[in-house]
């Protein structure tokens, strides 16, 4: 019961619940739980299959409490199937840290995503960190991750996330990572590692959902005669040289209008390659109609909302290009561009002095990894546990006409705490939903967009940061 309580205390960062109140509460039989007492899915399954005298969940025997109980049977986490969106973070994390300026006492709650944006976190050394995701392959995959950075050098670590594959990738599962691997992830990666990682394959980062955007690159690079072009930008010694290769021929390639209408701008890429749902489109061409003056525009159909698509991308590419070195300082880019990272340009989490702070025996002490809905992990937690809370671009899901929005809103304010932080991503340059945290009493910044025309907000894409 000892080991229950802190378990439940820990995953809802409530006041430890000692094994003598849980008994005092079991004998007395009289009074009810309060309504303001928080449980975890992990204690409440425990104290059910105790009950029914039963074998307690799978998760309750990891070695460490790093991945937090879910049932792996609900639809809402099967409709992923086997499959993860990303196998690799967009965000600049190096904004992040600036921005958030993350210390020891902080407890942020983020998407997991890929992970690396968890792992850029834990960098900072904060008190905790919840990683939250419905898709529990992602989970899986920041769970290798962790796995792996635990019981594995560099080197072995590099090949795995560095160029996405290892010839010993089943060895190094069974004999090293898995006394680090919930249940759940240690069967995935038996029978996904082979396909993923093996030398058979062609790698992690073509894997996921956003492979497509990889494998479109490559195909337009075979179809257009750009193949040679884009391997040189991902070469280029200056931005000068990588400027010219971007304006004589791939420019015109990339981002012609043609290509955007007929493939890029289709909900259907967008959705698949991207994982860019249609509310978020539409904020996309919302922006468009304000921008161009067309007011009086309801909505965009075929080859305006490409035309919409299209400016998007132009506004959001050429700064990029022009102001960031692919080679060197934008892995975002590069590894779309050939698939992996190399030793000049990779995640901050790949550097081997990464590597000597996260293989230390305590360095994801602090890790909580929530396979559920956001609401649902900050609605089981005590009121202002939270001092940032990461949301990513996820409200931009959200139809402006329901009530999921000022619904997330007001549980997020309810956990986070006086002064805490909330950072937003968005494809909207002003999001509809940021009237709705400054409605709960926030204040809303805004600290990078895509204009005027030509504005380099950071490696990647624009932010609100509400405080």
């Amino acid at each position: 019961m000892n080991k229950l309580a802190a378990l439940d205390a820990a995953v809802t960062e409530s006041p430890f619940i000692s094994a003598l109140d849980l008994q005092r509460k079991t004998v007395g039989g009289a009074r009810r739980a309060s309504s303001s007492e928080r449980r975890s899915k992990a204690y409440e399954s425990a104290i059910v299959n105790l009950s029914a005298s039963l074998p307690l969940p799978a998760a309750w025997y990891q070695q460490h409490h790093w991945r937090i109980y879910y049932d792996e049977q609900l639809q809402k986490h099967r409709q992923f199937g086997d499959e993860y969106i990303y196998a690799f973070t967009w965000e600049d994390a190096r904004v992040d840290a600036r921005l958030l300026k993350i210390t020891s006492e902080d407890v942020i709650l983020a998407i997991t995503s890929a992970g690396d944006n968890i792992l850029a976190y834990a960098l900072e050394q904060p008190k905790r960190i919840h990683a939250v995701d419905l898709n529990p392959n992602q989970n899986h995959l920041l769970e290798l991750k962790v796995a792996a950075f635990t019981a594995l050098g560099y080197t072995d670590v590099w090949k795995l996330f560095g160029q996405g594959k290892h010839d010993e990738f089943r060895s190094l599962l069974i004999n090293h990572l898995s006394p680090h691997l919930s249940s759940q992830a240690f069967d995935y990666w038996l029978h996904k590692g082979e396909t993923t990682f093996g030398t058979k394959s062609r790698g992690l980062y073509y894997t996921g959902g956003s492979r497509h955007a990889l494998q479109l690159v490559q195909w337009l690079g075979r179809l257009l005669g750009i193949r040679a072009d884009l391997e040189n930008m991902c070469k280029a010694a200056t931005l000068n040289e990588q400027r010219e290769i971007w304006s004589k021929r791939v420019r015109r390639v990339l981002l012609s209008q043609f290509l955007n209408y007929t493939v890029i701008g289709t909900e259907k890429f967008l959705w698949k390659a991207l994982g860019v749902p249609a509310n978020q489109r539409a904020m996309i061409d919302s922006d468009y109609l304000r921008q161009t003056d067309r007011a009086d525009a309801k909505t965009l159909t075929g080859v305006k909302s490409g035309q919409a698509i299209w400016e998007y991308a132009v506004n959001t590419l050429d700064p990029v290009v022009n102001n960031t070195l692919v080679s060197e300082e934008n892995p975002y880019y590069l590894i779309c561009l050939q698939g992996q990272y190399t030793q000049r340009c990779h995640p901050e989490y790949l550097a081997p002095r990464a590597h000597v702070k996260l293989s230390k025996p305590a360095a994801f002490d602090g890790l909580r990894i929530h396979t559920d809905e956001l609401c649902e992990v900050m609605a089981r937690m005590a009121p202002e546990t939270l001092t940032i809370a990461v949301l990513m671009d996820s409200m931009d899901w959200f139809d402006p006409k329901g009530p999921e929005a000022d619904h997330q809103v007001k549980i997020v304010n309810r956990a986070l705490k006086f002064g805490g932080r909330v950072l937003l991503r968005s494809a909207g340059l002003r999001p509809w939903y940021v009237d709705t945290f400054e409605s709960r009493g926030f204040v809303a910044k805004r600290v990078g967009a895509r204009i005027p025309p030509g504005s380099c907000i950071d490696r990647y894409v624009s932010r609100f940061l509400c405080l």
